[in-house]
């Protein structure tokens, strides 16, 4: 079993202000390799909210490089598919950010691990990370802003990786509903699908005739 875990934090509420990732290579069931990265988003500008969540600031971050600067190297560490945990976030900033630095789509596959922990266990109360890590035997403390951002960050992303092996393991004696768990998603076709949607909205907007004014 051999995949990369990754987690991405945000300055503010644009996916494509990503400002710290979490990569962490898992192989043969194994974690072989762990690296953390802060991003200086463009532009900078970090909300009170999301500080609060990641304590993470533009101090932290005003010597990091960009997202563009940045991704070649991310792209290159990457081993297997990519996993996270509601990976539709992760995916969607890097979707964001790949479109705002005018850098094309990789071709990867991506797992979600809350969608195979409700498969692998129905009926839980919650299926947020912190929650899961528990049920499985982690110690994990998810999103504390009292701690310093690289060690917020750790604690996130590192769970992450422990869990997807334990996860995909249950399912290993459900031969016949491992498909179902492991859906395999084409991102750059998912991706050129969404890109193609916000097309067509914007010719559609551009193609309707104004609104008349009021007298």
């Amino acid at each position: 079993m051999n995949f990369t875990a990754i987690d991405f934090e945000t300055a503010n509420s644009s996916r494509g202000s990503a400002c710290a990732v979490g990569l962490c290579t898992v192989q043969d069931g194994k974690i072989v390799r762990c690296e953390q990265r802060f991003i200086r988003p463009e532009p900078l500008y970090f909300s009170p909210f999301n500080i609060s969540i990641h304590g993470i600031t533009e101090t932290d971050v005003a010597d990091a490089p960009a997202f563009a600067e940045l991704w070649p190297e991310m792209l290159a560490s990457i081993s297997g598919p990519l996993v996270a945990h509601n990976a539709s976030f992760d995916i969607s900033v890097i979707r964001r950010s790949l479109d705002d630095a005018g850098l094309e789509y990789p071709d990867l596959d991506y797992y979600c691990t809350r969608v195979m922990a409700k498969l692998a266990w129905p009926g839980m109360p919650t299926y947020g990370l912190d929650h899961m890590a528990q049920h499985i035997g982690l110690s994990f403390q998810h999103h504390n802003a009292q701690k310093t951002p690289k060690h917020a960050l750790l604690w996130r992303w590192r769970p992450a990786a422990f869990a997807a092996p334990q996860i995909c393991g249950n399912w290993m004696s459900h031969l016949s509903s491992l498909r179902d768990a492991y859906t395999r998603v084409d991102t750059r076709r998912a991706m050129d699908e969404a890109k193609t949607q916000r097309s067509e909205v914007a010719a559609r907007i551009s193609c309707e005739p104004p609104m008349s004014q009021p007298p």
